[in-house]
């Protein structure tokens, strides 16, 4: 990952509004297509365990061109912290809880929201996202019994609004 979206990363998740709100600005005021990218694909080590998922190939077919991209981690947003205890969604994909039997869908879901509104914000246009993620599974969650057909927080809030979404299993 390039330093300039490594600082797009952390103004976008430091904590800091105003900071965040300048580099939405920037990215808006570029003119180019925004592309969401699970930043765990973009090498970021944001994931539960303290790794990422960096996938150069997906992201290079996803985004395409000349493109801004928005490197967005909803549990990063919603202060999990890195590492955290892993996360699964219920069944019906309603609650989630934490490996420690801890309720986060509250935190989960405002997360999300987050992600969603800097996402709009910034006018992405498509997305790449980390499938299995509580997040940003696209097709496939981590459920009570494993991975489950199943949406993520995120990725069911940006199919609303109809933003085209693909995983990097499907780039």
């Amino acid at each position: 990952m390039s330093d300039a979206l490594h600082r797009r990363y952390e103004l976008l998740h430091g904590g800091d509004t105003e900071a965040m709100r300048a580099e939405i600005a920037r990215v808006q005021a570029s003119g180019k297509p925004v592309v969401v990218v699970s930043a765990c694909l973009l090498g970021v080590r944001c994931r539960f365990d303290g790794g990422d998922k960096r996938d150069d190939a997906a992201v290079a077919r996803a985004a395409g061109g000349e493109v801004e991209i928005l490197p967005l981690c909803p549990e990063v947003l919603a202060r999990f912290g890195v590492p955290r205890p892993a996360i699964t969604l219920s069944a019906d994909g309603k609650s989630a809880t934490d490996e420690r039997g801890r309720d986060v869908t509250a935190d989960l879901e405002a997360g999300a929201r987050l992600a969603d509104l800097i996402a709009r914000e910034a006018g992405a246009v498509r997305a790449l996202l980390k499938e299995r993620s509580p997040s940003c599974g696209v097709t496939e969650v981590h459920g009570p019994d494993g991975v489950v057909a199943g949406q993520g927080r995120f990725a069911l809030r940006l199919g609303k609004r109809a933003l085209p979404i693909v995983s990097e299993r499907a780039t």
